[in-house]
């Protein structure tokens, strides 16, 4: 569904146009909706949303800052710690990929200055630690400029749109940018749905609901169920379909 599309077919539903719905209520109806989608699709399988971000190592470098919205949602860390180089000091012959352990640098009982870092962490497997929005490499080994040497799995939900996206003509399941995502196709409707249901509840006197929009949440619960279904070229592991404790 187009941004455009979702707009005409919202007002439609709801008897509105521009001027009594307004695209900036619009917008936050829909940011709000979205956000309720993808939570909702998060807690069934983030990975629906799962991107893997990079950071080039810097010589004598361990702090490397991310979005906060990155390391919410961060599975685990990778670094190329001690890769081995041809005689050209550019090609990389052999990789050191290591997935990092998480530690509290104040258990482990270690200081922050190079030399002393080092020797702390030579009994313990590489390492980082998070501190605000930074990812601090604990090594036994010095870091040294690798490209790419750093990969952060995580998942990256859907952003808020502006009111003038409502303008646009692409689909929107199109991200916005290379580190972005947007709302699968799948539940387009129960967006537009969603944001239907809170306009309608939010008038002087609520509009009626229709029977789809009455089943709305039902209806979310059996698609993100779905999802567990699609592609999935994989080791079965048993997981929790979502609950919206409609069954208590």
């Amino acid at each position: 569904m187009k941004y455009t599309d979702l707009a005409t077919y919202v007002r439609e539903q709801t008897k509105s146009d521009s001027t009594t719905f307004s695209d900036a209520t619009m917008t936050i109806y829909f940011n709000l909706a979205k956000d309720e989608i993808a939570r909702a699709i998060g807690e069934v399988d983030e990975s629906v949303f799962g991107m893997v971000m990079t950071r080039d190592l810097v010589e004598a470098q361990r702090n490397y800052a991310f979005d906060e919205t990155q390391l919410n949602h961060m599975k685990y860390l990778e670094a190329n710690i001690k890769p081995t180089y041809a005689d050209d000091g550019v090609t990389i012959t052999d990789n050191d990929w290591q997935r990092l352990q998480c530690y509290d640098i104040h258990q482990l009982g270690i200081n922050t200055e190079e030399t002393e870092l080092q020797e702390g962490m030579a009994d313990y497997d590489n390492g980082y630690m998070m501190f605000g929005n930074e990812i601090i490499l604990l090594s036994a080994d010095p870091i040294i400029d690798v490209t790419a040497g750093l990969k952060l799995w995580t998942a990256i939900y859907p952003q808020d749109i502006d009111s003038s996206d409502l303008a646009e003509t692409t689909d929107i399941s199109e991200p916005f940018d290379s580190t972005s995502f947007g709302l699968p196709i799948s539940f387009h409707l129960l967006l537009a749905q969603r944001i239907i249901i809170m306009r309608k509840e939010a008038t002087d006197k609520p509009m009626a609901l229709t029977d789809r929009e009455q089943m709305w949440r039902g209806n979310l619960v059996e698609e993100v169920n779905r999802i567990y279904g699609l592609n999935r070229d994989q080791v079965f592991v048993a997981t929790k379909p979502y609950n919206d404790g409609g069954d208590y």
